[in-house]
Formats: structure tokens, sequence, C-alpha cells
């Protein structure tokens, strides 16, 4: 089912960086009326370009800072919230792509479904990890922006069970006997810093799963 937005005129890069002092209330304000007409822009079909332009503006840490002042602050089950999550998560693949490859291999067989629902070619290495999420953050304009999201989400879910996994194998492979006391701590540390992410891409799978249905229900702003 497709939604359509409302179509706001979209924020300009001054207006962006005068959020930095607005209250609450119009960040907030921004962060819906910016995401429908991105949303709108692109799904459109009046500028062909506008996703392509979209990818490499948030590429660059200042184009990402520009998405996180208009976004991050909406709901996480909002439409803004949504498209923030898709960007952070792209964003993660896109800066450790073989970081991305390791756990998405590590988590794929725990998570059948959810690896068919993600659709990485296999092998799952860097380079194909890193074109899945590319095109999803291109799917918003084109098919059904559920699907999009769900789509994001399973590969969330997949990678958040290959980073528990690896937590596990930081605390079972490690020889304490055979490792300095720093040693041990480190991988005491790795392993905690793993869980902690694992949990928090399941968080992010929730939210976008949520927000797929309720874009289903046209009840996403």
């Amino acid at each position: 089912m497709t939604q359509r937005p409302r179509r706001p005129a979209p924020l300009s890069p001054a207006a962006v960086n005068a959020l930095r002092e607005a209250d609450p209330a119009e960040r907030l304000e921004a962060a819906h009326a910016s995401a429908a007409a991105v949303v709108s822009r692109l799904r459109d079909g009046s500028d062909p370009g506008a996703g392509a332009r979209m990818a490499a503006a948030v590429d660059t840490d200042e184009g990402l800072d520009a998405a996180a002042r208009l976004w991050a602050v909406a709901a996480p089950v909002s439409l803004p919230g949504a498209l923030w999550r898709l960007l952070a998560l792209r964003a993660g693949v896109r800066r450790a792509p073989a970081q991305a490859a390791l756990e998405y291999d590590a988590g794929r067989r725990q998570l059948p479904v959810a690896e068919v629902v993600a659709g990485v070619a296999q092998p799952p290495g860097p380079d194909e990890v890193t074109a899945m999420v590319d095109a999803v953050l291109h799917g918003v304009g084109e098919g059904d922006l559920d699907v999009t999201f769900e789509r994001a989400a399973a590969f969330a879910r997949v990678c958040s069970v290959g980073r528990a996994v690896l937590a596990d194998q930081r605390h079972v492979g490690r020889d304490d006997g055979d490792a300095d006391a720093v040693a041990v701590l480190d991988a005491e540390l790795d392993a905690t810093r793993l869980t902690r992410s694992a949990s928090a891409l399941v968080q992010t799978a929730e939210h976008l799963e949520a927000s797929a249905r309720r874009w289903r229900r046209n009840d996403l702003d």
C-alpha cells in the first residue's frame, strides 16, 4: 500500500542550522515536516536524482549530523524516527563493512527467515552488506516503504544475533592462564560492548518493524 505524505517545503540548510537554537516543539515539527517532504520528493518521480543526492549528502559527517539534528529528536516509531534509523544503520555499515559482514555471517544461520527478508547477496562479504544498506536507502523512493523498513529491520536482527555470538566467542575463546590482566580486561570490555550494541540493534529492528506496521495502516507521520 502506498501512502502519500503531505508535501511541505523542505528546510533550507540555514533552517537546519537554526534548529540548534529552536525549542523542542519547533524541532519536532521540523522533523516531521522535513521527513514528509523528503519521502514525497523521493517517491513522486519528479526528481530522478534526488535519491543519489541524498545518499551522497549523508555519506559526509556534516550531512549525517544534519540528519541527526533533524530526525533523531522524533519518536522512534514515526516517519522521521524511522528514516533516521535507516541512515544510522547504513552509516554504521559503511564505516566498518568488514565488521558488519562478520556480524551478519555469524548471525544469519540463527535467523534464516530474517536472512531471506534482508536479502544480502551470498556470501555476505563487505561489498555485499554495503550494497544491501545502500539498496535499503534507495528503497525509500521505490516500492513499498513498509517493505523497506522490514528489510532493514531483518538486517539489524541478523547483525544483532551475530554480535551476540561474537561476544560469546570472546568470553569463551580467551584463555585467562595465557593472557595478562590488561588483555583479559580488554576482551571483557570488547565483549560487553558487542553485547550492548546487539541490544541496541534489536531495538532498532523493533522500531522499524513497528513503523512498517503503522505505514501499512496509513498511520505513520
